[in-house]
């Protein structure tokens, strides 16, 4: 039988040197700052704007009535729908 009041002897692998950074060559990714994180979805919001004014004017010229509506529209999704799109790549590259 043992006593159990002496401590047991360390290993010598305790967790804390196999969590120490010179354990091995770990590639750590660079945290982005807000302000770089702001200024990617400022980008963006802008380059959906653009999208959706070039298409907008290039798209509906000459055109009046009932088709002007329907192309407009249609512009305003079709660059909506890469704006969200864009967020959403955005996205998955900052997590």
């Amino acid at each position: 039988m043992t006593d159990d009041t002496t401590p047991s002897a360390p290993s010598s692998a305790t967790p804390a040197a196999q969590h120490s950074p010179a354990a091995g060559p770990q590639a750590r990714l660079l945290e982005l700052s807000p302000r770089a994180m702001w200024l990617t979805a400022a980008v963006v919001a802008v380059l959906t704007a653009v999208v959706v004014v070039v298409l907008w004017w290039a798209a509906t010229r000459g055109l009046n009535g009932a088709e002007l509506v329907t192309a407009r529209l249609d512009a305003l999704k079709i660059g909506l729908s890469i704006g969200v799109g864009s967020g959403g790549v955005v996205a998955l590259y900052l997590s």
